[in-house]
């Protein structure tokens, strides 16, 4: 027990209190810890030893918390449809790409980043369809929206 008391009346303050392990921080920054008793007369208050790891830069082709503030590739733009080397803009060099990938017809191979940015028509694979359609956008000199 952690509560400041000799418990059991041999001069030591909570000696047999045994720490759990215990969580800090979030995302990229989450750390594993223990819980410690300050192990001093008067105070009985647990605490939690655990420093979080320190937060970097958000990087937005993965899904990962980088920044360690709770959100996912918070602050990173918006991903477009077919624009597979994200240069917000739809191109013929984005065709080549995706052309590529249509050889797995699925997302499976791809992260979540690269499977919305081919799968043009939002339909969970990348097929001969997706170039048509990202051919036509091109073509037309539209942009569109991401599938959610």
């Amino acid at each position: 027990v952690c509560n400041g008391i000799d418990d059991d009346c041999d001069n030591s303050v909570d000696e047999d209190f045994v720490g759990t392990a215990a969580s800090c921080g979030v995302g990229a920054c989450a750390r594993t810890g223990m819980t410690v008793c300050p192990q001093a007369a008067g105070q009985s208050l647990m605490s939690i030893s655990c420093t979080p790891g320190t937060p970097q830069t958000e990087i937005c082709t993965d899904t990962i918390d980088n920044d360690c503030d709770g959100m996912v590739n918070n602050g990173c733009p918006t991903i477009i449809s077919g624009d597979q080397n994200a240069d917000r803009k739809l191109t013929a060099a984005d065709l080549i790409i995706l052309s590529r990938l249509v050889a797995t017809n699925t997302c499976i191979d791809l992260s979540p980043v690269q499977c919305r940015q081919a799968n043009v028509n939002c339909d969970e694979r990348v097929s001969v369809n997706d170039i048509l359609l990202l051919l036509g956008n091109i073509v037309a000199g539209t942009l569109p929206s991401s599938c959610s």
